[in-house]
C-alpha cells in the first residue's frame, strides 16, 4: 500500500505522476509539497508516406480501424472484433488491423485464441488482420499511420495512464477510446465512444465516420503531440532537476548520493 511507504516518499525532492487521479491519490495520504504532475512523453510523430504504407499492407480502398497494445483480456479486443462485425453493416469496407503483441503471461495466449475464435465465428477472416508479433517502434508507428482511426476499447483497468494510447496519438491518426478514467488525460484530443459494449463501440465509430470534425480534432492532436514530445519534456525535466539542485545547494545532505549532473544528462 502507498500509505505504508508514505514517510519515504515524503523525503524525496519530487514525485512525478502522470494523471490527476494519481495526484489526488497521493494528496489523500499527505503527499503534497513534493508532488508534480508530469505528462508521459511521446516519440517523434510519424512523417512518412501513409498511402504507400496502406498499399504495402493491402489496405487500399478500405476503412481501416486499428488497435494497439498488449493482447490482454482487459483491453477489450474481443469486444472490438464484435463491434467491427456490427459496423460492417453500415461501413461495408471496414477492416480491423490488430497490432496486439502477445504478453509473456498465459492469459495473453488464452485471449489470443479467444480472439481468433471470435474472428472465425463471425466470418471476419478476410476483414481482420491480427499481428501478435512485437514490432519495432518505427514499424509500429508506420502501420498505425495506415489506419483511419485507432481504437482503444479497454473494459476495466487499475492503470492510471496508458502508454499505448500515447504512441497511437504519435501516429497522428485520430484516436477513439472507451469512457474510462485511464483516458482522462487525452480527453481533449481523443474521440470518446459512448460505452464499452460492442454495440456502443460500433455506434460510436459510425458516428465518428459520419459526423466527427476530423480537421479540428486533427489540429488539436497535432499540437498536443508536439507539446508532449520527448525533446520538449526532457527539457522540462532537466530544468526541474537543476532547479531542485539549486534549491538544495544549502543543504547537501538533502541530495546526498545523487549525481545531479548525471540525472540532467539522462533527461536530455
Amino acid at each position: 500500500q502507498l500509505s505504508e511507504i508514505q514517510p519515504v516518499l515524503a523525503r524525496v525532492c519530487r514525485l512525478l505522476v502522470h494523471s490527476v487521479h494519481d495526484l489526488n491519490r497521493l494528496k489523500a495520504i499527505g503527499l503534497i509539497d513534493n508532488l508534480t504532475l508530469f505528462p508521459m512523453g511521446l516519440p517523434t510523430p510519424f512523417s512518412g508516406d501513409r498511402a504507400a504504407k496502406r498499399r504495402s499492407l493491402g489496405l487500399e480502398n478500405k476503412t481501416v480501424i486499428a488497435s494497439f497494445g498488449y493482447l490482454l483480456p482487459h483491453k477489450g479486443l474481443r469486444e472490438l472484433i464484435n463491434a467491427v462485425a456490427l459496423l460492417r453493416e453500415k461501413v461495408p469496407g471496414a477492416h480491423l488491423l490488430m497490432l496486439n503483441a502477445l504478453y509473456p503471461d498465459p492469459d495473453s495466449y488464452k485471449e489470443a485464441r479467444a480472439c481468433q475464435e471470435a474472428i472465425a465465428a463471425l466470418r471476419l477472416e478476410e476483414h481482420v488482420t491480427l499481428v501478435t508479433d512485437f514490432l519495432e517502434e518505427d514499424e509500429l508507428l508506420a502501420r498505425l499511420a495506415a489506419a483511419d482511426v485507432i481504437v482503444y476499447p479497454y473494459q476495466q483497468t487499475q492503470e492510471s495512464a496508458s502508454a499505448a494510447v500515447k504512441l497511437g496519438l504519435s501516429s497522428l491518426v485520430p484516436v477513439a477510446v472507451t469512457p474510462l478514467p485511464i483516458f482522462a488525460d487525452i480527453a481533449t484530443v481523443g474521440f470518446t465512444l459512448p460505452g464499452m459494449a460492442p454495440a456502443d463501440i460500433a455506434d460510436g465509430l459510425a458516428e465518428f465516420f459520419d459526423h466527427a470534425d476530423h480537421a479540428v480534432l486533427g489540429e488539436r492532436q497535432k499540437a498536443w503531440v508536439e507539446a508532449h514530445a520527448w525533446p520538449n519534456l526532457s527539457a522540462r525535466l532537466d530544468g526541474m532537476i537543476r532547479g531542485e539542485s539549486r534549491a538544495n545547494a544549502a543543504s547537501p545532505e538533502a541530495i546526498e548520493g545523487h549525481d545531479v549532473e548525471a540525472l540532467s544528462r539522462a533527461a536530455q
